[in-house]
């Protein structure tokens, strides 16, 4: 149960949507490692969500899109209705495909009020996948940086350098995920696809209002900080400069901070990152 006044850590476990699991001896289980390590006192507590990870082919298809953010929401509901812990006491976090997870979910509680369940008081993201259908692979010409991921250095980041390769698991990852909604549908849905470059004009410019504080963690060095810096752009945008805080690390590759090994970067950002904690009312 909650303590009084105290804040937790909801985390959504990255893996494309089709892999990694919420277990402590996890890959992706040292974010949240490094979170409780350096966040004292502000945060001593996370927990970390086991959604239903996707399946397509040559597996039995099953858990497309919405079957994790349901099982997101499960994990909320069960952190502020049974535990009794304050939504703004609630921070959601998640890395690459959880920061994904972790920005639908904000999403659908900004957008379901009438659900009764609040808004969470932050939002912390780490190497978010934001464009999932890959709108800027097949957009050279759009920003000064856009082909950092098709030049990417595949031996310095773990993500494969053939990242939209057909038999990728980040494909497979996408395919599973879409279950019966078409790429086309996907490039133009926000709760899928944030930084998408097919979104409307309109519709971008306000897409983030009303979203608690969020925190970006990123390296320069991996494929996706073209659509992480225009999640930070589109943020910045709706929410003001002073709600959002990008943290770009120079050569980091793809979750770093889940690799205690990757210092001294690691344990920098992670104090970063307890500083951002301990400063949200």
């Amino acid at each position: 149960m909650a303590r009084d006044g105290e804040k937790i850590i909801m985390h959504c476990h990255g893996g494309a949507y089709v892999t990694r699991t919420a277990h402590p001896e996890d890959l992706t289980a040292g974010n949240v490692k490094g979170f409780v390590r350096f966040c004292k006192p502000a945060i001593s507590r996370a927990i970390s969500i086991e959604y239903r990870i996707s399946r397509s082919a040559p597996w039995p298809a099953s858990s497309p899109f919405p079957a994790a953010l349901i099982d997101g929401l499960s994990g909320y509901h069960y952190l502020t209705k049974v535990l009794g812990f304050k939504p703004e006491n609630v921070v959601i976090s998640g890395d690459s495909a959880g920061g994904n997870l972790a920005l639908a979910l904000t999403r659908y509680l900004r957008d379901n009020p009438e659900a009764g369940l609040g808004l969470p008081g932050g939002l912390l993201l780490v190497s978010p996948w934001c464009d999932l259908v890959g709108t800027y692979f097949d957009k050279p010409s759009v920003g000064a940086h856009i082909s950092s991921a098709k030049n990417h250095a595949s031996s310095c980041d773990f993500l494969a350098g053939d990242f939209y390769a057909r038999h990728s698991t980040v494909r497979h990852g996408l395919r599973s995920l879409l279950g019966n909604i078409t790429t086309q549908e996907a490039r133009k849905n926000a709760y899928i696809n944030p930084s998408s470059l097919d979104l409307d004009p309109e519709f971008v410019a306000k897409m983030f209002t009303g979203f608690p504080p969020a925190y970006i963690v990123y390296g320069d060095a991996e494929v996706l900080v073209d659509e992480i810096r225009t999640l930070y752009d589109r943020m910045v945008s709706s929410m003001g400069s002073e709600k959002v805080v990008k943290d770009e690390v120079a050569d980091a590759i793809h979750d770093f901070t889940a690799f205690d090994f990757w210092e001294p970067d690691y344990s920098k950002a992670h104090k970063r990152i307890a500083a951002w904690l301990s400063s949200l009312k």
